[in-house]
């Protein structure tokens, strides 16, 4: 297990202020210190794009099991780029968050996402690291259009984007029920989040993104999880 507890709570990673910013600075760096040998290693950084209740989570936590990644869920790294936090405090936020998630008990949103007797919490030797929270990223990335090039800068080795997707009717009807918001309203955040995604993927290399659904993850997980970690080198 890596031990990362200079980052503990949820509000830790939702900064407001320009004090709780610079402790989360501070402390981000302190974590990269700790771990930088550990990231002289790192050969991938991922993150997702998508939309809610498409079964990001499911993905990360399936490769946050592999002994050589650490996917970590919903650190929002993208927010932290543009914040002008250095490669090695990112890849810390990474790791505490994910530490977090395990004190958590990998529950989230009412699902378990333990995969017993894997390696989620630590790794042998970190090759791939990254975070799930896709529903966000795109948004940031449309917004900010000098972001995606940041990231190549600053991570200083290659990005895969994973994109899973899901029945548009499935993602539509829980968005809705979990947001309260009507049907009409929820069709048209989907729309506008689909073009929002469009418009990134016109912005990277056919080998920075792959499209998974999530009905196949879930049909054939041992092909998908193939793909992906192929995908992953």
């Amino acid at each position: 297990m890596y031990r990362s507890t200079l980052l503990s709570t949820h509000r830790q990673f939702s900064p407001r202020t320009p004090a709780e910013w610079a402790s989360v600075f501070v402390r981000s760096a302190a974590i990269g210190i700790q771990h930088r040998r550990d990231f002289e290693d790192v050969e991938r950084f991922c993150f997702f794009v998508g939309y809610p209740r498409s079964g990001h989570t499911l993905v990360g936590s399936l490769l946050n099991a592999h002994p050589e990644m650490v996917v970590s869920i919903e650190a929002d790294t993208l927010r932290f780029f543009q914040q002008g936090f250095r490669r090695s405090q990112i890849f810390g936020l990474v790791l505490a968050r994910d530490e977090m998630f395990e004190s958590m008990g990998r529950l989230w949103t009412d699902y378990d996402y333990t995969v017993p007797n894997q390696f989620q919490g630590s790794f042998k030797r970190l090759r791939v690291i990254g975070d799930k929270k896709g529903n966000a990223s795109a948004a940031r990335l449309v917004e900010d259009p000098a972001l995606l090039d940041r990231i190549r800068r600053v991570v200083r080795v290659p990005l895969r984007i994973l994109h899973v997707t899901r029945n548009p009717f499935d993602n539509i009807a829980r968005m809705t029920m979990r947001s309260g918001f009507s049907l009409s309203s929820t069709i048209d955040r989907y729309a506008r989040r689909c073009e929002s995604i469009s418009m990134v993927r016109d912005r990277l290399a056919p080998d920075e993104v792959l499209e998974i659904r999530y009905e196949d993850v879930v049909g054939s997980p041992s092909e998908s999880l193939t793909s992906l970690c192929g995908f992953l080198g």
